[in-house]
């Protein structure tokens, strides 16, 4: 018998990255917080969300190294206004239901990133759509350009 559905905890990032639980098209473990997209650059936030989206959605999880470490982030520097400001600007139709929270061990803190399956596919983030496969983003064209 599956047990019911509960929120996610700290406790258990901890156990998947302890496990190792690999990334795939609904996990991505990320070490370092998001950064602004500089001189016409993805905005690599955004790509993500859309990728993840266009597939069927998953975890973002900021603050686990590619060792499955647990680093943590640094609460002051995590703008959630700013980065639900770039999900505005960027990703394109807005996923209302996408949510960002931290999570704290009260010494360690990580940033969770849930994204919901669009919809509306195809995402589309700065500079073209994407979708993730078994981990791997797949970049699609700018919109009005051949494949």
């Amino acid at each position: 018998m599956a047990s019911a559905p509960c929120p996610l905890t700290y406790d258990m990032i901890c156990r998947a990255a302890a496990d190792q639980l690999a990334e795939s098209d609904d996990l991505d473990w990320k070490r370092d917080l998001p950064v602004p997209p500089m001189h016409g650059q993805w905005n690599e936030f955004a790509k993500d969300i859309s990728a993840m989206a266009n597939t069927r959605g998953g975890l973002l999880i900021y603050g686990v190294a590619n060792d499955h470490s647990i680093v943590g982030i640094d609460r002051e520097k995590a703008d959630l206004r700013q980065y639900a400001q770039w999900v505005r600007n960027h990703v394109h139709p807005y996923l209302p239901d996408l949510a960002m929270f931290p999570l704290t061990d009260g010494a360690t803190t990580l940033l969770v990133v849930d994204v919901p399956a669009s919809e509306m596919a195809p995402q589309v983030g700065q500079g073209g759509s994407g979708s993730r496969a078994g981990g791997a983003e797949h970049r699609g064209s700018p919109p009005g350009r051949a494949r």
